[in-house]
Formats: structure tokens, sequence, C-alpha cells
């Protein structure tokens, strides 16, 4: 497995891409098939917006930040 520099490019659009590529690929199998390509489908679309939803609601440790002084 490649270990990303912090701040590389492979670091911060990694996961976006991955994203980007099941949202894709569900929709694609929602247009083209039917019986199990509906369930691929809605098993992939499900997947990113669960994801999305637990960014959305728990903030990660680095948008926490401490209180000025």
């Amino acid at each position: 497995m490649i270990r990303p520099r912090r701040g590389s490019a492979l670091n911060i659009w990694l996961w976006p891409v991955l994203l980007g590529m099941l949202s894709a690929a569900g929709l694609a199998g929602a247009l083209i098939g039917d019986g199990w390509w509906d369930i691929a489908s809605t098993a992939a679309l499900g997947v990113v917006t669960l994801v999305c939803f637990r960014f959305w609601l728990v903030p990660s440790d680095a948008t926490v930040r401490a209180p000025r002084r």
C-alpha cells in the first residue's frame, strides 16, 4: 500500500474520487439493469449516502479546534 505524505494530492483526492466512482457506478447500474443491478446500485448509493451523513453529523478531529484565548 502506498503511504501518502500529509497534504499530498493522493491523500487529499483519494476518498472523494472513490466515492465519485461508486456514485457513478450506482447511477449507471440503476439505469442499465434490472434485478441484481437494482440491488447493487442501491447498495452503492447507500454507502455513499451513509459516508456523507457520517462526516456531516460527526465532525472530524481536524475540524474541532480549541478556542482561542
